[in-house]
């Protein structure tokens, strides 16, 4: 147990060290609008397809590509599977979204799998590759985040919040005001 508490308090002081190092990192930022199909990347205004809608218990979605457009992630980093390549969820469709940071000669690669059957959207998760430290199991929309993916007019439509925040580390904001969800992502290099 000391040696573990050891560990912990080593590792949070190196964190604590870096933490500085990352702070001017260049940050993306995106404004949706609850009911609104325009949102602002960067300041530019962009169209969606769909208007980003709220769900009981008041969770924010919004389909998948247009989360991944908010955090700066290109088309062509926004994969979509007809079948699982996760060991355990071959019945389920699949959709990578893999993001490139590059900040001060670190790069730093992630693909956040978002996991779902149709038919039971109820069991939708995220996983992330094999051996991912970090996040070595799936995770549940429902359990971890109250809301499960939704489809509507036709969309899958995901909950903003958990997905920005599993695949960059991003922050999500909400000005209830103006119904405006604000994403800062660090900026991608790819």
């Amino acid at each position: 147990m000391r040696k573990l508490l050891t560990t912990l308090a080593a590792l949070a002081l190196v964190l604590a060290m870096a933490a500085p190092a990352w702070a001017d990192m260049p940050y993306n930022t995106a404004v949706f609008t609850i009911g609104s199909t325009s949102y602002t990347f960067n300041g530019q205004v962009k169209q969606m397809d769909v208007a980003p809608v709220i769900v009981p218990p008041g969770r924010t979605m919004l389909p998948i590509r247009y989360v991944a457009y908010g955090m700066g992630i290109p088309e062509s980093d926004i994969t979509y599977l007809a079948q699982s390549t996760v060991p355990g969820y071959s019945q389920d469709q699949e959709v990578d979204i893999t993001q490139y940071i590059e900040y001060k000669g670190i790069t730093n690669t992630t693909t956040t799998r978002i996991l779902y059957n149709t038919s039971d959207l109820q069991d939708a998760v995220m996983a992330f590759p094999p051996n991912n430290p970090l996040n070595p199991a799936p995770i549940s929309f429902v359990k971890e985040y109250g809301a499960a993916p939704q489809v509507i007019d036709g969309r899958l439509m995901v909950p903003l919040r958990a997905v920005v925040q599993m695949a960059d580390g991003g922050t999500v904001s909400w000005d209830g005001n103006t119904r405006q969800v604000t994403v800062a992502s660090p900026q991608t290099s790819h």
